[in-house]
């Protein structure tokens, strides 16, 4: 008995095809419309794949919830530590901002500006912050060159 093959698809394989590839769509649209509420999730997800190294290790000597816990309070410890104290010191020295000023202005740029905000925030602050020194210069009665040879930004700069 030999088989033969038919160029044309048949209607039942047509059909199977778009129903998944519509059932691809509806699912890959819902997924995109719920990104903000499964951001959460994916977070969790990534974390408890990066501690499971340390979660196996720790659950050799203590029950393997405990040992969970454990190893979600040490990796979120060291996250609030890293954001909370070395980001605003690392920024802070880099653009001469004090950390707990450079802090302030993240928090509030945050709310006013969202995520785009916490990303311009050390670089806003500097702006504003020279700006000040410039204007705070001119009305007391420096020149121009002056004003600008103490601002921050330019003081490097060969003045005009």
């Amino acid at each position: 008995m030999t088989q033969t093959t038919d160029a044309t698809p048949q209607p039942t394989r047509i059909a199977r095809y778009v129903l998944v590839g519509l059932a691809l769509f509806v699912v890959g649209w819902l997924l995109w419309r719920s990104r903000s509420a499964m951001l959460p999730f994916v977070f969790s997800l990534v974390l408890a794949y990066m501690l499971m190294p340390m979660v196996g290790r720790l659950a050799h000597g203590m029950p393997r919830p405990f040992a969970i816990v454990l190893g979600y309070i040490n990796a979120l410890s060291l996250l609030f530590f890293s954001i909370v104290f070395l980001a605003p010191r690392i920024v802070g020295d880099s653009v001469g901002i004090h950390p707990a000023i450079l802090t302030v202005v993240l928090i509030a740029m945050g709310e006013a500006l969202g995520f785009l905000g916490i990303v311009l925030s050390a670089s806003i602050a500097a702006v504003a912050r020279d700006l000040f020194s410039y204007t705070y210069q001119r009305f007391g009665g420096a020149t121009p060159v002056t004003a600008r040879a103490n601002v921050r930004v330019f003081a490097k700069a060969p003045i005009e």
